[in-house]
């Protein structure tokens, strides 16, 4: 659910919930930006700033994420689990159509071996993280993490590209720099309608609309030849509505076409635009704040909803079993 900072400092040390936003832009001057960002490709790719905050006692499913990621933790402890891709075939992770990320059903507090029997194959690595630490979680890289008593801390997520350009690192000089001196792809302002958490990459958005104009024509779209580009886009969304949308927004003179070179000339805030209208919000677009009396419910539902993933793990585990 969206809630005010404020909702949330008034109730978070009652309830086992935890915050997880993008950094507001008011409060990126109160963190330094990781040195090893601020040349290269990577500060080109920043794709956004991530604030979380728990009262403690909370632990995460196993997963792992689409972008690589650099966790810093501002006051408290957490412990990260971290898990080679090579025993990924042991987890059962499930990824969602269309989805970077990927989780697994385990319950990490009491893991049930007759149901996940090969996860004894398991290897990892530990890692506990205090105030002024910082650890480096690759792309699709399986990790699971718990906090103890109050914590607060911030990830910054980027892309990298197969060629890694390194000549603006020459003769660098390193500063102090906070994170309001770099540029980020999607960013948090106060009175922002949305908040923009997980829309990915707006290079690879660039990249994607490029790749789909027609091989043999004359590097154009028609608004017909556009729709197959936009069904690859819009695979895992509940309601592809968009289409008409999504068109105005590329074709901003209604030319009734779109060139290679107006692609290329697209700016940020077009491709940002044309991402929501193509790509399900990772979380709710309105402010909700849940009365006392619906939380009950809420609960009620969320432990409905994990008993039914559960079984279904155990009956996809039993199926291939079979098999």
């Amino acid at each position: 659910m969206r809630m005010t900072i404020s909702y949330f400092l008034q109730h978070y040390k009652e309830r086992n919930f935890y915050i997880v936003s993008l950094l507001p832009n008011e409060m990126r001057h109160e963190v330094e930006a990781p040195n090893c960002l601020l040349c290269g490709n990577f500060q080109k790719n920043l794709q956004e700033l991530n604030f979380w905050m728990s009262s403690g006692g909370t632990a995460s499913v196993i997963h792992f994420d689409a972008d690589h990621n650099i966790h810093c933790l501002l006051e408290g402890r957490k412990d990260f689990i971290m898990i080679h891709p090579m025993y990924n075939r042991y987890l059962e992770l499930y990824k969602p159509v269309g989805a970077g990320s990927a989780y697994t059903g385990i319950n990490v507090d009491s893991i049930d071996m007759l149901k996940f029997p090969l996860i004894s194959n398991v290897q990892w690595t530990w890692s506990t993280l205090l105030p002024g630490d910082c650890i480096y979680i690759p792309a699709e890289y399986v990790h699971q993490v718990r906090s103890y008593g109050r914590s607060i801390s911030t990830t910054t997520l980027f892309t990298t590209h197969d060629v890694y350009n390194e000549t603006d690192c020459h003769g660098f000089t390193l500063r102090p720099t906070t994170l309001s001196d770099v540029d980020v792809m999607w960013t948090y302002e106060k009175g922002d309608k949305t908040i923009d958490v997980g829309y990915g990459d707006l290079h690879t958005v660039r990249e994607h609309l490029l790749s789909g104009l027609p091989a043999d024509g004359d590097g154009t779209y028609t608004k017909k030849e556009f729709r197959s580009v936009y069904n690859k886009f819009t695979e895992a969304m509940e309601e592809c509505e968009t289409f008409d949308e999504a068109w105005r927004i590329l074709d901003k003179e209604d030319k009734g076409f779109i060139t290679k070179q107006d692609i290329n000339a697209m700016d940020r805030e077009t491709l940002k635009r044309f991402s929501r209208s193509v790509v399900d919000p990772a979380g709710p677009t309105e402010e909700y704040i849940v009365p006392e009396e619906e939380m009950a419910v809420l609960m009620q539902q969320l432990e409905e909803e994990e008993r039914m993933f559960q079984e279904r793990l155990s009956r996809d585990s039993e199926q291939h079993e079979e098999l």
